[in-house]
């Protein structure tokens, strides 16, 4: 099983994707409710710290991210939601960016999961800042990545006899 597979590439001019992904040594199920515990995320993470809000397809959040050594806030939309399988957003970041953002759990047998993160950006300065952007994002998710990990495969370790 392959540790991670992370890449950025630019689709054309403007338009630049980060794929991320990990395999886990837990069920999908379990992988979904560590990656959904909103009250505990910023005990593992250092990265994503919380989401609140109305956690559903369209529903509105609030997004806090620890990054650049500063806390920050976002309010987003939630779209791409498969209920125990995936959920996103897509907004607006800076100088006429948006942000395309994806999570989701795939199964790969009953006792392994896979988790691919995701991010596209385009518009506005992407084709000045996409580069340097998705490199950033790149190795920020693949931080969240490896944290989420050891997060789910110890919560299952724990179930386990």
């Amino acid at each position: 099983m392959a540790e991670s597979k992370d890449r950025t590439w630019r689709e054309g001019w403007g338009d630049y994707r980060v794929h991320t992904e990990v395999d886990i040594n837990a069920p999908a199920e379990l992988a979904w409710a560590t990656l959904t515990d909103f009250d505990t995320m910023s005990q593992w993470s250092s990265q994503l710290q919380s989401i609140t809000g109305d956690f559903r397809d369209g529903g509105k959040v609030v997004v806090t991210v620890h990054a650049f050594r500063r806390t920050m806030t976002f309010n987003h939309v939630l779209i791409d939601f498969i209920e125990g399988s995936q959920f996103g957003w897509s907004a607006p970041v800076a100088l006429g960016m948006v942000d395309h953002h994806v999570y989701r759990i795939e199964p790969v047998s009953e006792t392994t999961s896979r988790f691919v993160h995701t991010d596209r950006s385009k518009g506005g300065l992407t084709w000045l800042l996409g580069r340097l952007g998705t490199r950033t994002a790149k190795n920020i998710y693949a931080g969240f990545n490896k944290q989420f990990k050891a997060e789910t495969e110890r919560r299952y370790a724990a179930t386990t006899p």
